[in-house]
């Protein structure tokens, strides 16, 4: 039975159609290019439809409200939009080139001529010569290259492909984007979290060395328990300022990511709150249909496509052209007969030109065409392979943090209950209360590993969304399936 991994390496590698390479086709056979329905829209300029906001379904409004800021004002989504507003302005010109361009001129002129000028020869010596000229016309002129043998439609199809590469560049840039904010924020209140444990962990400690130094005030204990006391009690403390400066990291990362002035977040964020539940997310799809969605594998795929109609176009660059120009218009030496029917002119040409021999800049131009295709090749599939890696990766990661998050949360109960027992014990004067102390930095340590566990499993539901596109069924989702 084979591996995931091999399966999805399988499915997705054979999603490169046999023969991509335009060097491989007939001239008469152009490439076609596979607009994937999901970017139509963005290619065409209407607004992204992508995998819905999954960043909802951790139930937390400040994250949701992070997140929506950073898709208006985020300068790394600004640059993949204007690269793609750049590739649909490239469509349009790549279009345009199939048309007749159509020209409107106008002009006056005013002209005394030579008597002596050879070109007029006797006539500028017969009486009633008119040495002073006007010249009034106006013409609308028509050319069009006739595209016998598909060059310029290998460009346009080259062009539209570069736009699903942007297209797809885009949703890349927001999923990045989107995911960088969660994981951020999901760090800064687990940092948050941690560095309460840290202060209730050294209240703790304090409490402990205070009690230790009294016993050895007393002589009921030797002096290097105090000493070890105050020695951990200077390392939690320690540990405070370290998160601090940790959760000042994180404010300012939330900032520039919303592309908003520095401080804001410490401003809006500074109160703690819980950590937010991770998604769950529905492997149950098949691979090729989960890692489809990945836009970086779109935009990988769609440069491959892109590079071989630019193998196509540059072969096509080596055959004759073949054009048509034409023109009506008026000519008259005055304004009142410019519209009369003697006035008139017209003209009507064809031509075709071919560069029989240019020392070898036409082959090697289709050379480094077709090289850029075994470039793209090669890059989609790393692609591939990186896109197969991630989601066995972040999987495996989820189930790990999972797991031990439920074994921490379970040792956290059981010290919390023993924690109730010794001081029911301590207030009998059965136990003592350095014991109770005691009890309380362990469970103040089992409860700060399980935050970090928790805020694994949550920072590793975000990376599989990630290596999944922003795909996966979410709790919500999953609930309505039921």
């Amino acid at each position: 039975m084979p591996s995931r991994p091999a399966m999805m390496l399988g499915l997705l590698l054979a999603a490169i159609p046999n023969g991509l390479a335009a060097q491989e086709r007939e001239l008469s056979q152009p490439p076609e290019v596979p607009m994937a329905g999901a970017f139509d829209n963005l290619v065409s300029g209407d607004a992204p439809a992508s995998g819905a906001a999954w960043w909802r379904d951790f139930n937390d409004p400040v994250l949701d409200a992070l997140i929506e800021t950073a898709m208006r004002g985020n300068f790394t989504i600004a640059e993949a939009a204007a690269r793609l507003d750049r590739a649909r302005a490239g469509i349009r010109a790549a279009d345009g080139t199939r048309l007749p361009a159509i020209g409107v001129d106008a002009e006056a002129g005013y002209a005394r001529l030579s008597r002596e000028d050879p070109q007029l020869g006797p006539a500028a010596q017969l009486p009633g010569f008119e040495r002073n000229q006007d010249r009034y016309a106006a013409t609308i002129g028509a050319t069009w290259e006739l595209d016998l043998f598909g060059r310029l439609g290998a460009r346009s199809r080259e062009a539209r492909a570069d736009a699903l590469a942007s297209a797809a560049g885009l949703e890349a840039a927001r999923l990045a984007v989107t995911t960088e904010i969660a994981e951020r924020y999901i760090t800064l209140r687990l940092l948050q979290q941690r560095r309460g444990v840290a202060e209730a962990r050294a209240a703790a400690l304090g409490e402990l060395a205070r009690l230790s130094a009294l016993r050895v005030e007393r002589g009921v204990s030797a002096p290097v328990e105090r000493d070890r006391l105050l020695a951990e009690l200077e390392t939690a403390r320690a540990v405070v300022p370290a998160l601090q400066t940790a959760i000042e990291e994180q404010y300012a990362r939330i900032d520039v990511l919303l592309a908003r002035e520095i401080g804001t977040s410490r401003r809006d964020l500074a109160a703690p709150t819980g950590l937010p539940a991770a998604r769950v997310i529905d492997l149950s799809a098949t691979p090729a249909e989960l890692l489809g969605r990945r836009p970086d594998i779109l935009a990988a795929y769609a440069t491959l496509v892109a590079r071989d109609a630019g193998v196509a176009a540059a072969q096509r660059d080596r055959l004759p052209r073949f054009n048509l120009g034409g023109l009506i218009g008026t000519i008259a030496g005055a304004i009142n007969p410019l519209f009369g029917a003697a006035a008139f002119t017209a003209q009507g040409s064809g031509g075709v030109s071919y560069t029989a021999s240019d020392g070898g800049r036409s082959r090697a131009a289709v050379d480094a065409a077709r090289a850029e295709v075994d470039e793209a090749t090669a890059a989609y599939q790393r692609t591939v392979l990186s896109a197969i890696a991630d989601v066995e990766a972040a999987g495996a990661a989820r189930d790990g943090a999972a797991a031990r998050a439920a074994g921490l949360r379970e040792a956290e109960r059981r010290l919390e209950a023993t924690l109730d027992a010794v001081r029911l014990g301590e207030a009998r004067g059965a136990v003592a209360l350095v014991d109770v102390l005691d009890v309380d930095r362990r469970l103040q340590d089992a409860r700060d590993a399980r935050l970090v566990a928790e805020a694994d499993e949550a920072l590793a539901s975000i990376a599989l969304v990630r290596a999944l596109g922003g795909a996966g069924a979410s709790q919500t989702e999953l609930a309505g399936a039921d």
